[in-house]
This record gives C-alpha cells, structure tokens and sequence, in this order.
C-alpha cells in the first residue's frame, strides 16, 4: 500500500470523466494598469508559433496583451472604456453571457500620478495608450474629466462613496497645480 491514498466516489467519477472538482459562479479578470515598461508579457507557444508560420528568427514571438485587443477592437465599440471591454468580452472577442468581476491594482492616492494614470486607463475610452502618456496627458485627461472619473470609479468599485471621491479627485488636482 505505499504511495496510495483514499478518494471518495464523487471525486473518482469526476477524475476519471474529466470533469472539475468545483466551478466559479462568476469568471474573474485582472487589469494590468501598471507603467507598460512594468509589464510582463507572454510568449507564444512553440504551437502557435508553428501554426503562424514565424521562423525562430521571427520578432513577432509576444501574445497579445488584453490591452492590445481592446486597442485594435471595432470600431463601433469607439466608445467603450478598458474596464468595461474587459468585464464584457472574451479573450477571444465574443461578448460574455455574464460580465466578469474587475480586478486592478488600486493604487495609492498618495502616488498621485499612478493613481491619474490608472484611472484614465480604466475609465476613459482610448485607441492607442501611448497617447494617454505622450508628455503626462493622462494628467490634464483627469483633471479635465475628474468629475465623471470619481462617478466613474464609484460604479465599478461599490465599496467607493462619490462624495468621497471627488473629494480626493479635487485634491489630487490641487496638488498636481
């Protein structure tokens, strides 16, 4: 009897057929919103690298992020902000049945421009994200539209009072001036 261990019945049948041991009621998908120097990015597969043809000398050897994805979508889809195009699509672009649960860093107040820089990446709509950080424009974005940012913000996160952040949207303008 060495190396054998005891498993109930349920958990045999769902072994042997393949099955899960559980399942999530809700699917969950993580925001990257740190600096793009910051982030890591995926390699391809041997698989799909055969399957597109690149030779190992190839440049093109990086998955796509999903803000690359939310970058090239439809353009009847212009308006639609980071968070929600990763709430209510797929990797593989049809909608969700269900929207997913956000989740992102949620930096600090007191690292100000991350913080800008988070927020106008989530909740604010863009083609290129290298626009938003061309010379800081995601800064002049918040404070142009910092009003409906900390609505915006109170929305996906339902534990955020309105009143309270505006409060800090005003003071976080302040201090930038």
């Amino acid at each position: 009897m060495l190396k054998a261990f005891e498993i109930s019945a349920q958990e045999a049948a769902c072994y042997l057929l393949g099955l899960g041991m559980s399942h999530a009621s809700r699917v969950v998908v993580t925001a990257n919103t740190s600096w793009p120097e910051e982030r890591v990015r995926i390699r391809k597969s041997r698989e799909l690298m055969d399957r597109d043809e690149l030779d190992d000398s190839s440049t093109d050897v990086w998955c796509k992020t999903t803000k690359q994805k939310y970058e090239h979508r439809y353009e009847d889809q212009a308006v639609l902000k980071y968070a929600q195009h990763l709430a209510s699509f797929n990797d593989n672009g049809p909608p969700r049945a269900q929207p997913a649960v956000l989740r992102y860093h949620g930096y600090s107040v007191s690292d100000v421009l991350i913080f800008m820089h988070e927020h106008v990446l989530l909740l604010h709509p863009f083609r290129r994200e290298v626009d938003i950080l061309y010379k800081n424009n995601f800064v002049e974005i918040y404070k142009c539209g910092s009003e409906i940012l900390a609505v915006k913000a109170c929305f996906s996160s339902p534990h955020i009072i309105v009143a309270e952040m505006k409060e800090i949207c005003k003071n976080i303008i302040n201090e930038v001036t």
